[in-house]
């Protein structure tokens, strides 16, 4: 069977191979974080002084995901600008708060995961809050 320039199984072969390449640039290949760890100290019912978080991106910039994980993640949130994309060589801050309950006593503990594309490239950071 012959192929013909204007085949649309020829355009179609094209257009996955265009579009998988194209999605593929689109979210960061490798994602750096600086901290392995960001400690919290809040009232009960309180909120803590924000924390910052740095996100750089080696030679391909592009998206990035954050998860919150543990049983006591809700107890840590993001504030101000959520970025989700991060330029080529470039750096960006994600600022963070402790805001547990007023019922919770003790010391919260969760785990922020950042990833970029490839399933490799998941990079955790231990959140610690402390009641006050």
């Amino acid at each position: 069977m012959r192929i013909s320039p204007f085949s649309p199984i020829l355009f179609l072969l094209i257009f996955v191979l265009l579009a998988g390449r194209l999605s593929a640039q689109n979210y960061v290949t490798t994602v750096n974080v600086e901290q392995d760890s960001l400690l919290f100290s809040a009232p009960a019912g309180g909120t803590s002084e924000a924390d910052s978080l740095t996100i750089s991106a080696g030679r391909i910039g592009g998206r990035f995901h954050l998860y919150f994980e543990g049983s006591q993640a809700g107890y840590f949130k993001l504030t101000g600008r959520v970025w989700k994309k991060v330029k080529q060589h470039d750096s960006i801050k994600l600022a963070l708060l402790f805001s547990p309950p007023a019922s919770f006593k003790g010391i919260a503990r969760a785990q922020l995961r950042v990833k970029g594309i490839s399933l490799n490239t998941w990079k955790v950071v231990q959140l610690v809050g402390r009641v006050e």
